[in-house]
């Protein structure tokens, strides 16, 4: 599965190759946690590397949110943008779930954030300096899907956010073509596997609470796992 959507084509005179807009919004994507997410189709992974960086904060803080019944959403980048992902999303599984009964689409449930991030981009308006990642149930199936600032929105069956993303992908691509045939415990593994590649010079082994992972499985409800 490998479907993008591009919600607003840029015209724009940049001689350099660079709009330092999108450039920026980006690169604060890349300062939150790194997540990882894993699908085989019938069962997801979706993991966070959190180190405690703030003595202050809350030994149950969570960076990923159950979206309806079996879904998951994490996002890396600007809190306050974050939380209007999580905001948008909570309300159109309801509009859909309750007022329409139905499931939510994995991309055009973005449609209307996308068409607010396009606008942004366009206008004098601060663009949102987040990634999100979020699984969900459609068809029988699950889902992957990541949206970043530039409004596109990409269906995956695996891929990470957040800083280091890159080297976290380079062990998820190597397993790409073998996920179907993956359970449970080597869809974690390989999740974790790519934490791991990512951040090689944690002061922390990426276990217990340096960690939050959940996994859904087709029909059911998310599960967390401690590693």
């Amino acid at each position: 599965m490998s479907n993008n959507k591009q919600y607003a084509p840029y015209n724009i005179y940049a001689p350099d190759g660079n709009i330092f807009q999108l450039k920026y919004a980006h690169a604060a994507t890349e300062l939150g946690n790194t997540t990882v997410g894993l699908t085989n189709g019938q069962i997801a992974v979706l993991m966070v590397h959190k180190p405690k960086t703030n003595k202050y904060a809350l030994d149950s803080l969570h960076k990923i949110t159950k979206i309806g019944k079996n879904g998951l959403f994490a996002f890396s980048g600007v809190t306050n943008d974050g939380i209007k992902y999580i905001d948008y999303l909570q309300h159109n599984v309801l509009a859909e779930n309750i007022t329409k009964d139905r499931e939510i689409h994995p991309i055009y449930v973005f449609d209307d954030l996308c068409y607010e991030m396009a606008y942004n981009a366009l206008s004098n308006q601060r663009l949102y300096g987040a990634s999100g990642i979020l699984i969900c149930e459609f068809e029988g199936k699950l889902h992957i899907t990541e949206v970043v600032p530039n409004s596109s929105v990409i269906a995956v069956k695996g891929t990470s956010i957040g800083a280091r993303n890159q080297s976290a992908k380079t062990i998820l691509s190597v397993h790409a073509d073998d996920l179907e045939e993956f359970d449970e415990g080597k869809l974690i593994e390989t999740c974790h596997k790519a934490l791991i590649n990512a951040h090689p010079d944690a002061k922390e082994p990426l276990v217990g609470d340096q960690v939050e992972c959940y996994v859904v499985k087709v029909g059911e409800k998310p599960r967390q796992i401690v590693l």
